[in-house]
């Protein structure tokens, strides 16, 4: 898993989609490709076998927006619990691979 390769900054929440029979969890984002421009474009970030998900958020006006995510921990099966800081608060997500893909679901 290289989440460091997703550029999480400025990507705004539009959707969260839980799958539960498949342990699947996805956010459909606004993904900034061109900051200097200020364009996005609808991208996808699906969290695959999750086992945990919380929402530590207070209310806002609009979509929150991601600021930050951190690898808070991997145990010992390859989990990964991940933070999610949003301009609302943060969200907990652990499962064990993260991907980027162009579009939504």
């Amino acid at each position: 898993m290289n989440i460091e390769s997703i550029h999480w900054h400025d990507s705004q929440i539009r959707k969260v989609i839980e799958i539960p029979g498949a342990e699947q969890l996805i956010f459909e984002v606004d993904y900034p490709v061109d900051w200097k421009q200020n364009q996005f474009e609808p991208h996808s970030i699906s969290f695959d076998k999750v086992c945990a998900y919380e929402i530590h958020e207070g209310p806002i006006a609009g979509a929150p927006t991601i600021l930050d995510a951190l690898v808070l921990e991997v145990d010992s099966h390859a989990v990964y619990t991940l933070r999610i800081d949003t301009n609302a608060g943060h969200r907990i997500v652990r499962c064990m691979q993260v991907t980027l893909s162009k579009g939504t679901s």
